[in-house]
């Protein structure tokens, strides 16, 4: 898969991905580039630059790139009308390549290339101008040594190549640890029934009240009777009553 990068003035700064052909080989190029496809130079390809500069005027950059390679390492490539240098310098947080007096063709040779989602030592590039010569700086995100060559090829421009070899630099993301709900012990005996457990009284409920309260009760009765025989009547009273009491 191959994604172009935005270009002014005619210009592509792109990323390569794919099979890379053997620098020393000029395939010829597609009749009918796709348009959404990268239309960019490519090592070993006849594809041009999209430049007016050419091969034996001063020497200018018509282009960085970079592409991943077939046995999982990395390559970052610059071109050129003329050749280049090659004066390297490691440091633990980049790599500048110094390429000797040349200019940019265009300022979009300038321009940021951003590398850290690809499996690659460095997370981006980017040619500068500095002093009166142009470097190329690569900018770690894990300690490299890089393979540093140059080449013509047989369209007559020139070829830096910066190579690293393959290793796991993206950080892959842990998968989430689910744990496992603890199971309720089961009875041994084939006859056992498991009861299901009551449920506790909530703590705000006084405990004291869970019965309902006992009532006493009193029961009296009172009666009397009284006869005379003056008048031959009969007098009785009877009282009687009930309370309950707490």
């Amino acid at each position: 898969m191959i994604f172009p990068r935005r270009s002014i003035g005619g210009a592509l700064l792109g990323v390569l991905l794919g099979t890379v052909p053997a620098a020393s080989q000029d395939a010829q190029p597609a009749a009918q580039p796709s348009p959404v496809g990268y239309q960019g130079v490519v090592p070993g390809s006849g594809q041009p630059p999209a430049v007016v500069d050419k091969p034996g005027s001063d020497t200018s950059i018509t282009w960085p790139g970079f592409q991943m390679l077939p046995n999982g390492g990395s390559r970052f490539f610059v071109q050129a009308t003329g050749s280049l240098s090659t004066s390297v310098d490691v440091g633990q947080n980049q790599i500048v390549v110094d390429l000797g007096p040349a200019k940019l063709a265009t300022d979009t040779n300038g321009l940021m290339l951003e590398t850290k989602f690809f499996n690659t030592p460095v997370k981006r590039a980017f040619v500068r101008k500095k002093g009166g010569s142009a470097q190329l700086v690569l900018v770690l995100r894990a300690p490299a040594q890089p393979l540093v060559r140059t080449q013509q090829a047989g369209t007559g421009f020139f070829f830096v190549y910066v190579d690293f070899g393959p290793g796991q630099f993206i950080e892959a993301k842990a998968a989430p640890v689910v744990e496992a709900a603890a199971a309720e012990p089961v009875a041994q005996s084939s006859n056992a029934v498991v009861m299901p457990k009551q449920p506790a009284r909530p703590d705000h409920l006084d405990n004291s009240m869970a019965d309902p309260p006992k009532r006493k009760g009193k029961f009296s009765a009172k009666g009397s009777a009284s006869a005379g025989a003056g008048g031959g009547k009969a007098k009785a009273k009877a009282k009687g009553g009930i309370s309950l009491g707490m």
